[in-house]
């Protein structure tokens, strides 16, 4: 922390306004200053001002007496920098006057603000406040300075009547003297506490020593028997080293074939119940075996479903061709035997001409019929023989597929008694080979 200026008024015998500027002019010119005056000039007032703005204290423990006589109110303000940060601290007090024939003392009501300043001069940001007694501002100060009013006592000021003392004091109470002023009294009570430790140790060091002399020193005989028994009580302690690790071993293998003889234990409990539970379930396993020997036979039963429903669509279909032959059969001799009456009435009828083409025309529509009933007759014989074709191919696939369907029934049977055969004791092969 550095003082960079305090400004105050009112306080003790400094009535009027005083400013003094640390950063600046004089003062900030020469590296070391001192204030002087005589006896009550004010000298410990400028400190005074320093403190109160800061922690709302004085070195001396004035109250609100500190206010010049005659005044009622009173005010400090210091600036200064600490941690690369500018700050104002300011202090005001007015006193209350009792109420006449009142004997209540006067009553004071300090007030305090820290703001933190971007330059010298100005407002700034308030970031504490100090109201009606509050700890805000001092406590704000010794946060960002790391000094409370006590630590700044201690390493900034030396009230007046401390530095008589001081210099009118012997060297045994200067040393006193200067422990109390600096706080250094730890370091006394450190080094009293260092010196009663090191006489305590000493003297227990020196009574071992005596000790040690009244029993004297051991010859070679006795060390000599000292090393044997140490080597014998190793070789012993190693042999029962070994002992202890052979029993080890054998409790672990022992703990292991336990392990091992519940395993088996448990798995032929499993087994037990595995075999109960497949007894059990065998009328479900036979029908399910039912089920899986006709699976490898679905496919050739869908494609011999497929072709029997394909020969009865041709045989319907045969059936109305041979109704379309019959019908042609039958209106084929009422046809033939008309054309062969009109062709004799050609011949021997002496009819006109007219007449003549008239029929001519007759016959020759007949004979058209006849071709078309020709031509029928040979396309429904086509078809039929092509009907009895398919249907014998047809056949032909039925059975092939009725016989593929019963051999892969049979193989599908084999594989199910084999699969059954070994899957019920498979768990427990598993189980055996890993014990």
């Amino acid at each position: 922390m550095k003082i960079l200026s305090v400004r105050f008024d009112h306080l003790n015998s400094l009535r009027d306004e005083v400013y003094l500027d640390f950063a600046e002019g004089p003062l900030a010119e020469v590296g070391l200053f001192a204030i002087i005056g005589p006896t009550g000039a004010g000298k410990s007032t400028i400190l005074d001002a320093v403190t109160l703005a800061l922690y709302n204290a004085t070195a001396r423990g004035q109250g609100y007496e500190i206010v010049s006589r005659g005044h009622r109110e009173a005010a400090a303000e210091v600036e200064f920098a600490t941690g690369g940060s500018l700050y104002r601290a300011s202090w005001s007090v007015r006193i209350s006057k009792p109420r006449k024939g009142s004997s209540a003392a006067p009553r004071a009501t300090p007030k305090m603000r820290l703001a933190r300043i971007a330059a010298r001069g100005e407002e700034g940001e308030i970031i504490a406040d100090l109201v009606k007694g509050e700890r805000g501002v001092p406590d704000k100060v010794a946060e960002v300075s790391g000094l409370d009013f006590a630590r700044f006592r201690q390493s900034m000021l030396l009230a007046q009547g401390q530095f008589d003392a001081f210099l009118q004091a012997g060297d045994r109470d200067r040393s006193a003297l200067l422990e109390q002023i600096t706080g250094t009294e730890i370091y006394s009570r450190v080094s009293a506490y260092v010196y009663a430790e090191h006489k305590t140790r000493h003297e227990q060091h020196e009574i071992a020593r005596q000790a040690l002399e009244r029993v004297g020193a051991p010859d070679a005989e006795a060390i000599e028997a000292l090393a044997r028994g140490h080597r014998e009580a190793e070789g012993l302690a190693a042999a029962r080293t070994a002992d202890l690790t052979a029993a080890r071993e054998r409790l672990r293998v022992a703990q292991q074939l336990a392990s091992a003889r519940a395993a088996l234990t448990d798995l032929e409990q499993r087994r037990a119940e595995l075999q109960r539970r497949l007894l059990a379930a065998q009328p479900e396993i036979e029908q399910l075996r039912h089920h899986e020997a006709a699976a490898p036979g679905l496919p050739a039963y869908r494609e011999l479903k497929a072709a029997v429903a394909k020969t009865e669509a041709e045989t319907q279909a045969l059936e109305a061709a041979a109704s379309r032959e019959q019908l042609l059969q039958q209106r084929l001799p009422p046809v033939a035997q008309e054309a062969a009456r009109l062709k004799a009435a050609l011949t021997t009828a002496g009819e006109s001409r007219e007449s003549t083409r008239v029929r001519a025309k007759q016959v020759e529509d007949l004979g058209v019929e006849l071709t078309r009933l020709a031509r029928d007759t040979a396309e429904v014989q086509e078809t039929l023989d092509g009907a009895r074709t398919r249907r014998a191919n047809l056949e032909g696939a039925i059975e092939k597929a009725r016989v593929e369907s019963l051999a892969a029934r049979r193989r599908g049977e084999a594989a199910t008694a084999k699969r059954d055969a070994h899957a019920a004791f498979a768990p427990y092969a598993e189980r055996l080979e890993r014990i």
